[in-house]
């Protein structure tokens, strides 16, 4: 059995959902309400259909949605702020962590698949949620995701904003428990499609159905549902939840070499990209990320990208899209090349086998680059 917390608001017109009135201007949103004292209840699921049934229930409660934090052991369950830092916090992280997870998926391209409804180069509906559903698990989430029951909401937005992008909750019950900091800090780094707000300890993961007034929900019927798959508890591999490696800092001289050979960005940039094997997916996901900080295009990462015997042309089109790379710099590429025995030209000169190994990365990365614009 693993604890889910409800939290209610004590104030009726401080909704947990979002509000759609349609008007003579068109379709008017308002917003979830600010509420800050709550009522708490503790649930305990076991499997994901448990979790489910739960989930149909607190879709009809506007006022109620579910975090991740547990009431700290004493405290009133009545009247409780959702704060897990200071004296006065009433919640606190589970110590063991929970079986359960939410995966918020908002704004990624929807895949355009015969599940949605195309009218010229817009998606205008969804034909199949189910087959829906799955081509965005398939496309945006690891493999590990694939064929694993899952129960799936559309959010408060869904059937109002366009369709053109997802607007998504999974819930997916773990076979083991995870703490809410190594799904945050580590897990949700590595899955750039992903909201990491959800594992915040006190974050609202909700869960009610919006409100129409004067107009008809357009998911109405469809808007939740359970995926089944071969699995029925989902299995995060335990390397995935260990910390991201980051360079650490340099002094102001390196950055500089860095700096003056990334400058020579046709020549320089392709010599160290020829020391770093895309083999490892992380790196591939940094140097990516690097690469797209520094203005470089789709090509140049897709190029190097074919230099492993992992590539998958659809693979790197979708994260390309998704990567996110406010976190890095464009250092990064020299860093993990300079780990591999890369020099640059300015002040240095390669050396030994990590030279023969990065001129034949190298050639195959300019054949591949080659293959790419042709």
């Amino acid at each position: 059995m693993t604890p889910i917390t409800i939290l209610r608001t004590r104030h009726p017109a401080l909704l947990a959902t979002k509000v759609h009135r349609r008007t003579a201007d068109g379709i008017e949103t308002a917003a979830y309400g600010n509420a800050r004292t709550f009522d708490a209840h503790l649930a305990e699921v076991e499997s994901v259909f448990e979790l489910a049934t739960l989930l149909r229930r607190l879709a009809t409660d506007p006022r109620a949605f579910v975090v991740r934090g547990i009431p700290k052991p004493g405290r009133s369950l009545h009247g409780i702020n959702r704060r897990v830092h200071g004296e006065d916090a009433d919640l606190m992280p589970h110590p063991e962590g929970l079986h359960w997870i939410k995966v918020d998926m908002d704004g990624q391209p929807m895949p355009v698949t015969d599940a949605v409804e195309v009218e010229g180069e817009l998606i205008t509906g969804v034909r199949d949620p189910k087959a829906a559903v799955r081509s965005v698990v398939e496309a945006y989430l690891p493999a590990y995701f694939q064929a694993v029951t899952a129960f799936y909401q559309f959010s408060s937005s869904a059937g109002v904003k366009p369709w053109s992008e997802t607007r998504l909750g999974l819930w997916y019950y773990l076979d083991r428990p995870i703490p809410d900091r190594a799904l945050h800090d580590c897990w949700a780094k590595r899955v750039p499609a992903i909201d990491p707000a959800v594992y915040v300890s006190s974050q609202p993961n909700y869960t009610a159905a919006p409100i129409f007034e004067g107009m008809a929900d357009p998911c109405a019927g469809w808007r939740q549902g359970l995926i089944l798959g071969d699995r029925h508890e989902l299995c995060i591999p335990g390397a995935e939840l260990q910390p991201i490696r980051t360079a650490p800092k340099v002094s102001e001289a390196e950055r500089a070499r860095w700096q003056a050979a990334l400058a020579d960005a046709d020549g320089e940039l392709e010599r160290a990209l020829g020391y770093i094997s895309a083999d490892d997916r992380e790196t591939w996901i940094r140097v990516g990320m690097a690469l797209k900080a520094d203005g470089q295009p789709f090509s140049v990462w897709d190029a190097w990208s074919r230099t492993s015997g992992k590539y998958d042309a659809t693979d790197a089109e979708r994260v390309w899209k998704s990567l996110d790379p406010s976190d890095i710099t464009s250092a990064s590429v020299f860093y993990l090349a300079k780990q591999a025995g890369y020099e640059p030209a300015v002040g240095g000169k390669p050396r030994g086998r990590a030279q023969t190994l990065a001129t034949r990365r190298r050639a195959r990365w300019r054949t591949a680059r080659a293959s790419c614009r042709s």
